[in-house]
């Protein structure tokens, strides 16, 4: 077994290992801002594919003191950065964590956020 960086050769191959029943659960990522990627190959071919995405999570913290509309338009505003601050990085996706369902409602509905599938899992390094 051996590890070693992707090659254009190697996309094709990649996509086919993708198609094996991994599009069903998630998109096959794109090479742009990434941290690493690698493949893992066995006799010559290659059996796995490994990349380290550059990820976006936007937090904001607002009053809960003041008037919910006064939040919302806070968060609009704060929202509206992180899209613009996001497309001028390059990076396509903005993940949030929440908490309320009420604001899970208010970003799906108003900021188009969709639920994620699977289980958000953390490594602190």
């Amino acid at each position: 077994m051996k590890i070693r960086p992707v090659k254009r050769d190697d996309l094709d191959r990649i996509d086919e290992i993708y198609r094996q029943g991994h599009d069903e659960h998630f998109s096959l990522p794109d090479l742009k801002n990434t941290v690493t990627s690698a493949v893992i190959e066995i006799d010559g071919q290659v059996v796995g594919f490994g990349v380290v995405k550059v990820y976006a999570e936007a937090i904001a913290v607002l009053d809960l003191s003041k008037p919910k509309l006064e939040r919302i338009d806070a968060l609009e505003s704060l929202l509206h950065e992180a899209f613009r601050g996001c497309d001028e990085a390059g990076i396509n996706q903005l993940h949030v964590y929440v908490q309320d369902p009420m604001m899970q409602r208010l970003l799906c509905k108003r900021f188009g956020f969709k639920v994620a599938e699977g289980v958000a899992l953390v490594k602190e390094i």
